[in-house]
């Protein structure tokens, strides 16, 4: 079962011959089909820039990012710019949550 354009699943109805398998992530290149753009077009309006886009393609694509519930892969970002926003912690004094042991500590 296929559809005309971009829908649900994304293009086409699903890559996987599970129908219960969960849909796969929308890209940037599924906007680009969807607004008859580009991806790089996409990535200047998800951006701002290098380069300027026109007012009505800057709507078109926004509305295909809208339409298609479009939000970037933040991991992919992050590989992409080498920085991720993480932060990490580490604690030498590591015990696993245990509640009962807890409770023991503090009835004492």
């Amino acid at each position: 079962m296929k559809r005309d354009s971009v829908g649900q699943r994304g293009i086409g109805d699903s890559n996987s011959p599970d129908p219960d398998s969960p849909p796969r992530r929308i890209t940037h290149r599924d906007v680009a089909l969807r607004a008859g753009v580009s991806p790089a077009v996409v990535s200047y309006v998800i951006n701002d820039g290098p380069r300027t886009t026109s007012p009505r393609t800057r709507e078109r694509v926004l509305q295909a990012i809208a339409e298609l519930d479009y939000h970037p892969n933040a991991m992919a970002r992050g590989l992409r710019a080498q920085r991720t926003q993480t932060v990490g912690f580490i604690d030498s004094d590591y015990a696993p949550l245990d509640v009962s042991s807890r409770r023991t500590a503090l009835a004492c």
